[in-house]
């Protein structure tokens, strides 16, 4: 079952700049990686599959919905139930502790809190003694743990990171990846992972690969 699709999709910025993407057919339940250089529009269709950006044409399907033509405020609603996302930067709410980060994203996508489950990720993730610190009280590798949690607290069918290698070594990189992967496979949630880091090909069979047109 396709679960991510573009048909003939292009973005324009306002610069002028204007990017055309291949057509994308990611499959349920597989871990894809959105490879390529620095300009090529990678993080810009990390935003279009998340529905954080509009194209200018072309059809985006994402979870049996089509998202190109939605309005913002059905954007927000489908974006909280349907996908969580790890930003390169993680804008965590700095008056909340880890925790209640963590429960935002499920206030955001509707849901009932559920305290049991987050503690639940945190505990999977090696960080359950965190729960009640602020997040400026953790090391990056812990907040960067806690934006993995925060990403599939509202059991989203599928997960988007945004380059969450880029900056480690080699033994990390493996790490986080296997953490991304290992939490995605225990939703059964769909993982794309959007990187110029080449390290990854070796882990992950399928590739998007994007480049300047």
């Amino acid at each position: 079952m396709t679960i991510i699709s573009f048909e003939d999709v292009t973005f324009s910025y306002q610069a002028g700049q204007s990017l055309q993407f291949p057509d994308v057919n990611i499959q349920k339940g597989n871990t894809t990686l959105v490879l390529g250089q620095s300009g090529v529009g990678k993080t810009t269709c990390l935003h279009l599959m998340a529905g954080l950006m509009k194209p200018k044409s072309g059809s985006i399907v994402i979870n049996g919905s089509s998202i190109a033509q939605m309005t913002q405020s059905e954007l927000d609603a489908f974006r909280g139930k349907n996908v969580g996302v790890i930003f390169q930067q993680n804008h965590f709410i700095g008056a909340l502790n880890v925790l209640e980060n963590i429960e935002m994203s499920q206030y955001l996508s509707g849901g009932k809190k559920d305290s049991v489950f987050c503690k639940e990720l945190l505990k999977r993730l090696d960080i359950s003694d965190k729960w009640n610190k602020k997040t400026t009280a953790l090391s990056q590798g812990e907040r960067q743990r806690v934006a993995i949690a925060r990403s599939l607290a509202a059991r989203p069918p599928i997960i988007l990171a945004d380059e969450p290698t880029s900056a480690l070594d080699d033994t990390n990189t493996t790490e986080v990846f296997k953490l991304l992967k290992d939490q995605a496979d225990f939703l059964g949630s769909t993982l794309v992972i959007v990187t110029h880091d080449n390290r990854l090909k070796d882990l992950v069979p399928h590739h998007i690969n994007l480049n300047k047109s």
